[in-house]
């Protein structure tokens, strides 16, 4: 019975040893999620790169095989983009195919897009638009024509941990993408 009374008055709480290891355990767990969350980050914006490279791509074949006109749109305060095609009455239309239906990038990552102007890179574009007479209405960042050329254009992908990567496209092969220098 005197070995139970002087166990219980023993074993009233914690070691400083087994506290510091639990609190060295709970410092690494968290060091390992926060690391974890940082490489999702850069996952998801490279994930959005290639996605866009593989629209960019599909949407000059289209034009091609179709023999229309597209129009890529983007829009920086929804965030989406969209393929249209020029229709017979010159006007920017969306396109059915499931494929070409507008698109909400991640929330954490921003385009920017430099494309050349497009009566410099392709005068004959400004030929086949010149129908077009309101200068308000909804304009394409990049054009893919039906001979299958489209116009030269840069796209910049950043997250908010500014990883860069660069979509690029000289107007006849397909898109490019790859990690900007910093």
């Amino acid at each position: 019975m005197n070995q139970a009374q002087s166990w219980q008055s023993t074993s009233r709480g914690f070691t400083l040893l087994e506290i510091m290891i639990v609190i060295v355990i709970i410092g690494l767990t968290t060091g390992l999620v926060v690391v974890s969350l940082g490489v999702l980050d850069q996952r998801r914006t490279v994930a959005e790169a290639n996605r866009l490279k593989l629209a960019l791509n599909q949407a000059a074949d289209a034009a091609l095989m179709q023999q229309e006109t597209l129009g890529w749109f983007y829009q920086d305060d929804l965030k989406q983009y969209s393929l249209k095609m020029l229709n017979q009455d010159a006007e920017w239309v969306q396109l059915t195919q499931v494929l070409f239906a507008p698109y909400t990038i991640n929330n954490l990552c921003e385009i920017t897009v430099t494309s050349e102007a497009i009566s410099e890179a392709m005068p004959e574009v400004i030929e086949d638009l010149s129908n077009i007479e309101d200068d308000d209405s909804e304009q394409p960042a990049i054009i893919f024509l039906s001979s299958g050329e489209y116009s030269p254009f840069e796209l910049n992908i950043t997250n908010q941990k500014e990883l860069l990567i660069q979509l690029s496209g000289d107007g006849f092969g397909s898109v490019e993408v790859k990690a900007a220098e910093s």
